[in-house]
């Protein structure tokens, strides 16, 4: 199981936080704020990533997460990715 690209992706949500933002109002006062970035990586999703956030929701839904082996898997690929200490030393702390 491999952890694929989501430093970059932590580092691009904390840059997008400082983006531009839509704003988007309900009838009944409600209001949502969408960054015109996000609309731009919404609007580019392939259908490549379509099949595999179905594939992923399947899983859940079969419990195929809640097997040991798996969460093990996850755990194991997530502490090898080294995503956990790079974003921590990003936010200025020393470890984890």
């Amino acid at each position: 199981m491999r952890i694929e690209s989501i430093s970059q992706e932590i580092r691009s949500f904390k840059s997008d936080q400082n983006t531009r933002r839509k704003e988007v109002s309900a009838s009944d006062g409600d209001k949502v704020e969408i960054s015109t970035d996000l609309l731009a990586k919404v609007n580019s999703v392939s259908e490549g990533e379509v099949a595999r956030v179905q594939q992923a929701r399947e899983r859940v839904q079969s419990k195929f997460y809640d097997r040991p082996e798996i969460l093990k898997d996850i755990a194991d690929a997530i502490l090898n990715s080294h995503v956990l200490e790079a974003s921590v030393l990003e936010d200025g702390e020393d470890q984890l």
